[in-house]
C-alpha cells in the first residue's frame, strides 16, 4: 500500500519553516545559510517530536509504537553475547521464542538480577535471562561510530534458537525532499508544530504559540498512539532488576538445569 497523500515529507515541513522565518515559501529560493538554518531547526523538532517531553500529568516521555518494530536474534552454540541493530534505543518486550506455542520468555533483567544468576550455574542450556548493555565497536574507518547495544543471555545458549523481540528505534533525519517523516498521516500535524514551536525561538519577538500549540497536539498523539497499539501490542517493557537476589526476596537457582 503507498503512503498516505496526508503523511509529511521534509519538503513539507521545509515550506512551513521557511514560510515562518520570512524566507519566503519556497526552501530552493532561500539562500545557503537560510537554507541551514532551516534544517537545523527541523533537525531540533524532530528530535523534540521523537523523543517528547512529558504531557501534562505525566513524569516519562512517550515511547511511540511506530517506532518499535519486530527483530529477531539468531543464537550460536556456547555463544552468551550478540551485537543489536545500529539503531537500537531500547527494549520494548522480553525475547520469545520464534515458532513455539510456548509462553516461555527470555526475560530482560537489570545487571544485579542477571549476575547473581550466573553464579548460580555455568551449565549451556535453553536461555531463560537478557542482559542489555552498552558495546563501543568503533569500525575501521569510522572511529566516531555512535554507542552500540549488545545483548548477553544465560544461561548460555546450548544450540540455535530464534529470539523475537521488539525494540525503540533512534530515528535518522529524513534526507531527500519527497521523503517521508516517520509518524505518517495520523501525527502530521503533531510535527510540524513541533518544528514551528522550535522555529518560534529563533523569532526576533519570541512566543508560545506553537509551542502552545504543540503540547496539544502532542496530547492527542500520544492518546491516538496508545490507542492504536494498546498494550498487547507490544506488552510491558519490566525490569525487575529488583525482585530478584536481593535480602528478604527470592534467589535465582538451578535445579536439573531448570533456573528458578
Amino acid at each position: 500500500m503507498a503512503e498516505s497523500t496526508l503523511a509529511v515529507t521534509l519538503n513539507e515541513i521545509r515550506s512551513e519553516v521557511c514560510r515562518y522565518l520570512g524566507f519566503g515559501r519556497f526552501y530552493n529560493a532561500a539562500s545557503p545559510v537560510q537554507r541551514d538554518d532551516c534544517d537545523l531547526i527541523i533537525r531540533r523538532g524532530l528530535r523534540q517530536f521523537y523523543c517528547p517531553p512529558p504531557i501534562p500529568g505525566e513524569s516519562s516521555s512517550h515511547r511511540w509504537s511506530f517506532l518499535c518494530p519486530t527483530a529477531t536474534v539468531a543464537t550460536v552454540a556456547a555463544t552468551a553475547s550478540y551485537s543489536l541493530p545500529d539503531d537500537f534505543g531500547g527494549m520494548a518486550s522480553d525475547f520469545s521464542f520464534s515458532g513455539e506455542v510456548t509462553a516461555s520468555t527470555v526475560r530482560v533483567v537489570g545487571e544485579a538480577v542477571f549476575h547473581a544468576a550466573q553464579s548460580t550455574s555455568d551449565s549451556n542450556m535453553r536461555p531463560q535471562l537478557a542482559y542489555v548493555e552498552p558495546s563501543q565497536t568503533a569500525s575501521a574507518g569510522n572511529p566516531d561510530i555512535p554507542t552500540r547495544w549488545k545483548v548477553t543471555l544465560h544461561p548460555v545458549p546450548d544450540k540455535v534458537y530464534t529470539l523475537v523481540y521488539k525494540y525503540y528505534v533512534v530515528q535518522d533525519a529524513a534526507a531527500a525532499a519527497l521523503d517521508y517523516v516517520p509518524g505518517g498521516a495520523l501525527h502530521g500535524e503533531t510535527i510540524l508544530a513541533s518544528c514551528l514551536a522550535i522555529a518560534e525561538t529563533y523569532a526576533e519577538s519570541p512566543n508560545a504559540k506553537f509551542r502552545d500549540y504543540f503540547t496539544q497536539r502532542l496530547i492527542a498523539s500520544v492518546l491516538l498512539d496508545r490507542k492504536t497499539a494498546g498494550s498487547g501490542m507490544i506488552g510491558r517493557n519490566l525490569d525487575r532488576s529488583d525482585s530478584s537476589a536481593v535480602p528478604g526476596q527470592k534467589v535465582l537457582v538451578t535445579y536439573n538445569n531448570i533456573l528458578y
